[in-house]
């Protein structure tokens, strides 16, 4: 909510959530599910194949803290999302069983903030990912892609 208690548009929502986005377009809950679905096909086979589920402990993110992933963490996570700015991606909330919401836009800056995020960033291929999380301990931010995941599969550690 806005200071006058108005609702704050997703573009502004994005903002305050440490997202510069422009060209902001809301995605119908249908597909916002399917990107869901693709995601996880990307960045938590793994996981699935160990336990049978897609999502760990209610969150997607938890592929990357419990190593279901390989990743980048923290200031390189930060520092491989700014390079890559400028760049169309979805943006959807990580509910878990559930999304909230999901966007396409083009990202124009990210600036990491101390405050509650559970937000998915992924290039429109899924071929990279980057995830913040409201887990302040430990909890990324997180980075994906395909070179990583390929680490995975080979058993590279």
């Amino acid at each position: 909510m806005a200071p006058g208690g108005e609702a704050l548009s997703r573009q502004e929502e994005l903002k305050s959530r440490g997202f510069d986005c422009e060209r902001v377009v809301e995605l119908p809950q249908r597909e916002v599910w399917s990107l869901q679905q693709r995601w996880r096909r990307h960045y938590a086979l793994h996981l699935h194949r160990a336990t049978g589920k897609w999502t760990h402990l209610g969150f997607d993110w938890h592929v990357f803290s419990y190593g279901y992933c390989d990743h980048r963490r923290g200031r390189s996570a930060a520092e491989s999302l700014r390079e890559r700015l400028a760049s169309e991606v979805h943006l959807f909330a990580d509910g878990g069983a559930s999304r909230t919401w999901g966007v396409t836009a083009t990202l124009r800056a990210y600036e990491s903030l101390e405050i509650a995020n559970d937000i998915i960033v992924a290039a429109p291929d899924f071929s990279w990912t980057f995830v913040v999380s409201h887990d302040g301990s430990g909890g990324g931010p997180f980075d994906s892609d395909a070179a990583l995941r390929a680490r995975k599969v080979a058993g590279v550690r």
